[in-house]
């Protein structure tokens, strides 16, 4: 299950929304929309995630944990992402808009 849909599945429940802030939820929301871009383009493009660690130069567990949400990227990682999926950065923020909005 995907980030996303974990983040979908904990609307229906309050336990663990209901001690968050605001930013933290939007935080959340941003991190999970980044994490199913990232393994979107990545498939599109045909790689796999060895082949994105290697070309980027980090460890295959990294990317998995970016697909998973389990860590955030930097801004640096993502602009390497962007530029070997030759995409521009603002494909990674597509839902961000409709995230703020709430």
């Amino acid at each position: 299950m995907s980030i996303k849909e974990k983040l979908q599945n904990a609307k229906n429940t309050t336990w663990l929304s209901d001690a968050l802030t605001q930013e933290e939820k939007v935080a959340a929301a941003i991190s999970a929309e980044i994490a199913s871009c990232l393994q979107k383009y990545r498939k599109l493009q045909g790689l796999t995630q060895n082949d994105l660690a290697d070309v980027l130069h980090v460890s295959n567990d990294e990317i998995i944990r970016w697909e998973n949400g389990d860590e955030d990227f930097t801004i640096a990682n993502l602009a390497k992402v962007a530029t070997l999926l030759n995409l521009r950065l603002c494909n990674f923020f597509g839902a961000i808009d409709e995230i703020l909005a709430g």
